[in-house]
């Protein structure tokens, strides 16, 4: 999902490698997406969504009252079981930027041992990543540079790929 808009990634493969125009995609399994029920998390109405291929599945928790953002998000995979997901992504906290604009200002992702889940029955956590936004401005003034140009450090091993191949290999000078 790199680079892929929420709203495009939820409309499955086809949205998705339209929208990269990246033909390399072509072969990929298409994604099953349905809307499951309306829920209610940490006190807002959500809509859960879920998208799943024969590997992968994922629930994502759309907050009608915050713009319809992920309040939260379920990974399933085939390694673990199908009831104790994965991973979990939670928004804690959020700025209203202006009046009915929000942003995520605290979440957590917590990603679970997958294979004590069989023995335990119970999510083990394997890693935990916070997250606390300092600062959020609307409509900043930003150079297109930097959505365009790469700036390594130098000694930096570079790697270039095209079409899911390694092309080229070097350290920047």
């Amino acid at each position: 999902m790199k680079g892929v808009p929420l709203s495009v990634y939820l409309q499955g493969g086809d949205a998705t490698r339209a929208d990269q125009r990246n033909p390399s995609e072509k072969n990929r399994e298409q994604p099953r997406i349905r809307v499951l029920d309306r829920v209610e998390f940490q006190g807002h109405p959500c809509i859960r969504v879920r998208r799943e291929t024969s590997r992968v599945r994922r629930e994502y928790w759309l907050a009608q009252d915050r713009n319809l953002i992920p309040v939260r998000i379920l990974s399933f995979n085939d390694r673990g079981t199908e009831f104790l997901p994965c991973a979990e992504a939670v928004v804690e906290d959020w700025w209203e930027l202006q009046p009915g604009t929000w942003y995520p200002r605290r979440a957590t992702i917590k990603r679970f041992q997958t294979s004590r889940f069989r023995r335990e029955e119970k999510p083990v956590l394997a890693w935990r990543m916070d997250f606390d936004v300092q600062s959020v401005e609307l409509n900043p003034k930003v150079e297109a540079s930097l959505f365009s140009t790469l700036d390594f450090p130098p000694g930096t091993s570079v790697s270039v790929w095209e079409d899911c191949k390694q092309v080229r290999t070097y350290e920047q000078e």
